[in-house]
């Protein structure tokens, strides 16, 4: 089933699906039952925060996404969660403002929300940011109007309803949603709203067009062949797992942690939850020293690069997964002082060394400079990118934390460093890139004109990654072999792509290549 999933997954029979398509004359049977209008929207992420610990996790250890610190108007949300939306136009019509009756209207189950960002549709955020003053500038009204030692009352939505907007035919956008209340189901997620001669559907189905060329025998063998075809492909791109129970524990690498409880939700959802498996983002280092000294079987040690030092790993079983992509990120407010750090070009390795190095203080005083501690891997592949491998960091520098002001601290995971960095306006530092989109108020640099992305690793254009290693004490059995088969396979590298992480298969014949040869 691999072979036949790495098959159906290539560019070739992807473009030869499409021609099929094209060319088949059952595609105006289809588009006479198809409305002129559709809009499909489906549920990118939806889980609890704030939490301090996963659920299978000890109540002593912060670990896992759930331990997130998301702040609404400078206060935790207890009982918190965040839900991430992605919203497309499937149809071939563009969707005009008169076209909406009278608006998509998001609901959550009674969860309260609390807060919103339109993401990937510039319009629609203009349109959202300007309805969001004209309310406050009501509700100030409001307020005046009341008699002198009333409050307002406190309006508590269930529901966001967004303006209308030109949505056009192939676009998209993600709405990132803060609300108060923890999820039951993904079913809690419903949209309403209408639209002309059209329909809201969940599910992002990309449809090409249609074509009638074709008649009678020809049109019927056509329409079997596709049908057969498109069944294969489905039954060979859904990921499938042995389904071990017991339980797991992986440790190390902050930057992997939510690659890892991705692949831990998938397996869940076609296992069920006999499998126990806990997640621990508590630095590379230390989740290699935790295995060399319990040799546990049912304990993987997650790993950004290999160790500085070989000594009492010798004996642990070492295997390369793919690539975990890094990015340089600032707060948005540096742009007021520094607006070339915003720029295409972004900031120079040159510029990087000084700003890591506390050689800036003089040049850019109002900078702090946020790293991590000695155990993280993610610091080990900064090193690596832009030091020769050499440590460049200061070694005695202060925890980052509320006194910090200029100069130079450090985060003990990702979440901290990019928690840091979002509430600090003259912050920058370095993060795994795929947690961003939880932190509108930090934006990822160019390094020497290079952004973090799919085309620009595997062209190795940009530097700032780091293959993932993940280690067992000999070779793993049960639930252990079973996690790390369903993490490598091919229809599950499929279902990782665009999380910050490349799979070893998909970087065959790039010049990658050779990153999972050790």
């Amino acid at each position: 089933m691999d072979t036949v999933n790495t098959f159906i997954d290539s560019r070739g029979v992807l473009g030869a699906l499409l021609v099929a398509a094209i060319t088949t004359g059952a595609g105006l049977f289809w588009r006479s039952r198809r409305p002129a209008r559709e809009i499909s929207w489906g549920v990118l992420y939806d889980e609890p925060i704030n939490q301090g610990q996963d659920q299978q996790s000890d109540p002593h250890q912060n670990q896992g996404p759930n331990f997130w610190d998301i702040q609404f108007r400078n206060k935790p949300v207890k009982q918190g969660s965040l839900v991430l939306l992605r919203v497309r136009n499937a149809g071939e019509t563009a969707i005009k403002d008169e076209d909406f009756r009278p608006g998509l209207s998001f609901r959550f189950g009674g969860r309260q929300v609390l807060g919103f960002k339109v993401r990937d549709h510039h319009e629609l955020h203009r349109l959202v940011e300007a309805a969001r003053v004209k309310e406050a500038e009501e509700e100030a009204r409001r307020a005046q109007a009341l008699p002198q030692g009333e409050s307002p009352a406190k309006v508590v939505r269930t529901e966001l309803t967004l303006p209308t907007f030109l949505f056009n035919p192939g676009s998209e956008f993600k709405l990132l949603v803060l609300l108060q209340a923890q999820p039951r189901s993904q079913a809690d997620v419903d949209v309403r709203g209408e639209i002309v001669d059209g329909k809201i559907a969940r599910h992002d189905v990309r449809r090409p067009p249609y074509r009638l060329i074709a008649v009678g025998t020809a049109l019927a063998v056509l329409i079997a062949g596709i049908t057969l075809g498109v069944r294969l492909a489905n039954d060979a791109l859904t990921p499938t797992a042995a389904c071990s129970g017991g339980s797991l524990t992986l440790e190390g690498s902050s930057a992997f942690a939510p690659v890892a409880n991705q692949v831990r939700n998938n397996y869940r959802q076609l296992c069920g939850q006999n499998a126990t498996i806990t997640i621990t983002a508590d630095g590379s280092e230390r989740g290699l020293a935790s295995l060399e000294h319990s040799r546990s079987s049912t304990l993987i040690a997650m790993s950004d690069g290999l160790p500085a030092s070989q000594a009492g790993t010798e004996t642990l079983v070492r295997r390369p997964v793919g690539v975990v992509t890094f990015a340089v990120v600032a707060n948005t407010a540096l742009r007021a002082t520094l607006p070339d750090l915003f720029s295409q070009n972004g900031v120079s390795e040159d510029e990087l060394r000084s700003l890591f190095t506390g050689a800036h203080a003089s040049a850019t005083p109002r900078v702090t400079a946020v790293g991590r501690t000695h155990a993280s891997g993610t610091r080990a592949a900064f090193a690596g990118a832009f030091f020769g491998g050499v440590d460049p960091e200061p070694g005695t520098a202060a925890a980052c934390g509320p006194g910090t002001t200029q100069g130079f601290c450090t985060s003990d995971n990702t979440m901290d460093l990019l928690s840091f960095v979002e509430s600090h306006p003259d912050a920058i530092g370095y993060a795994e890139a795929d947690a961003l989109p939880y932190f509108p108020d930090v934006q990822v640099i160019a390094v020497d004109g290079q952004l973090p992305s799919a085309q620009s690793v595997t062209s190795a254009g940009y530097p700032f990654v780091a293959t993932e290693y993940l280690y067992t004490a000999g070779q793993p059995a049960g639930l252990v072999a079973d996690y790390l088969q369903f993490l490598t396979s091919p229809a599950e590298s499929a279902a990782l792509r665009g999380h910050g992480f490349i799979a070893c298969g998909d970087l065959s014949g790039t010049k990658r290549d050779g990153a999972c040869s050790g």
